[in-house]
C-alpha cells in the first residue's frame, strides 16, 4: 500500500471523498484497532489464572475461624490456578436472629464451598485477621480488592 491508496466504498456508490488517499496515521490507526481488537477477547475480564475463583466470598465468624484454622493445610494445596475450599465440616454458628425477621432483610447465606487462586486465599486470610472484618450474622468479602 502506499501513501496514495484509494478507500474502497460500495460498489452501488461511491463514497464521498472516495478519490481522495488514506493518510499513514488513518492507516496506522487501522492496523492498531485491528490488533487490539483480535487482542481484546483473549484478555480474561480477570487478570489473574484463575477463571472460575470467586470474586466475593460471604462468610460468618464461625466458618472465619475454620478457614484460618486449615489455612496452612489450603495454602500447601498443590495450585492449578484454583484451591477449592469446602468449610462444610466446619461448626457454623446460628447468629443473632431477630425476633421477626423480614424476607427482605434476611441476610445471605455463607459459602461452604468456593474457588479461589492463592494470592486470594492469602488476601483472605489477611482480610479475616484484622479486628473487626467479619462480623455476625455475615459478612462479604470482596476478593477483587485483592488483585
Amino acid at each position: 500500500m502506499s501513501d496514495t491508496d484509494i478507500i474502497p466504498s460500495s460498489p452501488l456508490r461511491p463514497a464521498p471523498g472516495a478519490g481522495r488517499p488514506r493518510s499513514r496515521y488513518a492507516r496506522r490507526l487501522a492496523a492498531g484497532l485491528l490488533a487490539a481488537g483480535m487482542a481484546w477477547p483473549a484478555t480474561p475480564a480477570w487478570s489473574g489464572s484463575c477463571g472460575l475463583c470467586a470474586r466475593q466470598v460471604v462468610i460468618n465468624p464461625s466458618l472465619a475461624a475454620c478457614l484460618l484454622r486449615d489455612y496452612e493445610v489450603l495454602a500447601t494445596a498443590d495450585d492449578d490456578g484454583a484451591i477449592a475450599v469446602d468449610l462444610t465440616d466446619c461448626e457454623q454458628s446460628r447468629g443473632i436472629v431477630e425476633a421477626l425477621p423480614s424476607a427482605a432483610a434476611s441476610p445471605p447465606e455463607p459459602d461452604l464451598r468456593f474457588l479461589v487462586s492463592r494470592d486470594q486465599l492469602d488476601c483472605l486470610k489477611r482480610t479475616i485477621e484484622r479486628p473487626g472484618t467479619v462480623v455476625d450474622p455475615v459478612t462479604t468479602i470482596d476478593l477483587s480488592a485483592c488483585e
